[in-house]
């Protein structure tokens, strides 16, 4: 029997439990899959000209890797949370309405931080009358709730494409290990 000073360290709920590689997939097709729904909804709609026309390379690029960052941060506790195997199918999409809401309401709220940033630094900002402070926080308060709730309605969508991806790999590798031989020699004897 091991003793207790051999054991590995319970690390159950923490992120560093999460597989490092799996959070850096899913953080990568989630952000690359939320960045093109609405780009290509947009582009039908002739409408991405106009938006991408006010927005700069290097904000794009900020805002992506953002979004990205934020992602790999709330898959990687959603990991440590839930097994991401098959038959775990009810925990994981219970996580990913939790994470997908931090997720929405983080990535509203560095939003705004950029939004502020930006005001800032082009002078855009005077002295805020009172009234328009308390409507301002009163706004970026209901809608982070907003956020969060679409955060969450996407989390699920975006895990449950997870895991049908999950069972259709774990289908495709069962049958082909079924038709491999044991050996490149044939069965052993």
């Amino acid at each position: 029997m091991a003793d207790a000073a051999s054991a590995p360290p319970d690390v159950t709920g923490s992120a560093d439990s999460a597989d490092p590689l799996l959070a850096f997939v899913l953080a990568t097709f989630h952000t690359a899959l939320f960045t093109l729904v609405p780009v290509t909804l947009l582009h039908w709609t002739d409408a991405l000209g106009d938006l991408l026309g006010g927005l700069s390379t290097t904000v794009g690029l900020a805002l992506y890797a953002l979004l990205w960052a934020t992602t790999w941060w709330t898959n990687r506790r959603l990991l440590a949370e839930t097994p991401f195997t098959r038959g775990a199918e009810w925990p994981v999409l219970k996580a990913s309405v939790k994470w997908g809401g931090v997720t929405g309401s983080l990535f509203f709220l560095e939003l705004v931080g950029v939004i502020v940033l930006e005001a800032l630094a082009t002078g855009e900002v005077g002295t805020p009358e009172p009234t328009a402070v308390l409507f301002l926080l009163t706004f970026v308060g209901l809608a982070t709730l907003v956020a969060f709730v679409v955060g969450a309605l996407v989390g699920v969508v975006q895990a449950a494409l997870d895991l049908l991806a999950l069972r259709v790999v774990t289908d495709m590798l069962s049958s082909t290990a079924s038709t491999v031989p044991d050996s490149p020699t044939g069965p052993s004897e």
